[in-house]
C-alpha cells in the first residue's frame, strides 16, 4: 500500500512501498528506498543504498543516496542532491542548490541547477532539452559558484561554467 507520517521515517534496513509515499520531516533508511509511486517528502531524505521510486520525486530539502539514484519522473529537490552512483530521471532533475554524482547525470527532460553541477561520468539531458547550472547566482560568480565538471562537456549546455573533467575519483 502507500505510506503517510506526519513526521520522520526511519529504518535500519531498506524501506519498500508499492505505491506513494509521503512523509512530512525527515527519511532516513540505511538500505533501498523503492517506492511505486510518488515520493513527497518535507525534510532531508537519506539512503544508505539504492533509490528507486516509479513516480515523482518532492524533496524539501536534500536527497542524499549511498548508491544509484533512479526517478522514473521529475526529481524536485529544494536544496542539494548527492548519489554515490549514477542519478537517472524519466524526465526533469532540479535541484534548488548542487548536484553531486559519482557516476553519471541523465535526464530526459532538463537538468536545472542552482548552483554547481559534478559527476565522475557524463551529464546528459533529453533531446531538446538542456543543461543549467548557476540559475541561483549572479553571472559574475558563476566560475566558484555554478561549475560544471564531468567526464565531458555537456551537449546543450546553456548555463554555468564549464571547468573540464570531475576530480571525484
Amino acid at each position: 500500500g502507500s505510506l503517510t507520517s506526519g513526521g520522520d521515517v526511519r529504518a535500519v534496513w531498506g524501506i519498500e512501498v508499492k505505491q506513494a509515499l509521503e512523509c512530512a520531516d525527515d527519511l532516513r533508511t540505511g538500505g533501498d528506498l523503492i517506492c511505486g509511486d510518488k515520493l513527497r517528502v518535507g525534510g532531508h531524505i537519506v539512503v544508505g543504498q539504492d533509490m528507486i521510486t516509479q513516480g515523482t520525486v518532492s524533496c524539501g530539502k536534500s536527497v542524499r543516496v549511498g548508491g544509484r539514484l533512479s526517478v522514473a519522473d521529475t526529481l524536485c529537490a529544494g536544496q542539494g542532491i548527492w548519489a554515490e552512483g549514477d542519478v537517472e530521471c524519466g524526465m526533469h532533475l532540479e535541484a534548488g542548490w548542487g548536484v553531486k554524482s559519482g557516476g553519471g547525470i541523465v535526464a530526459q527532460g532538463a537538468v536545472k541547477a542552482g548552483e554547481s553541477l559534478c559527476a565522475h561520468g557524463d551529464i546528459c539531458a533529453g533531446s531538446g532539452y538542456g543543461v543549467y547550472a548557476g540559475l541561483s547566482v549572479q553571472v559574475e560568480t558563476w566560475a566558484a559558484s555554478a561549475q560544471v565538471m564531468a567526464a565531458s562537456k555537456p551537449e546543450g549546455l546553456m548555463s554555468g561554467c564549464w571547468a573540464g573533467p570531475s576530480p571525484l575519483a
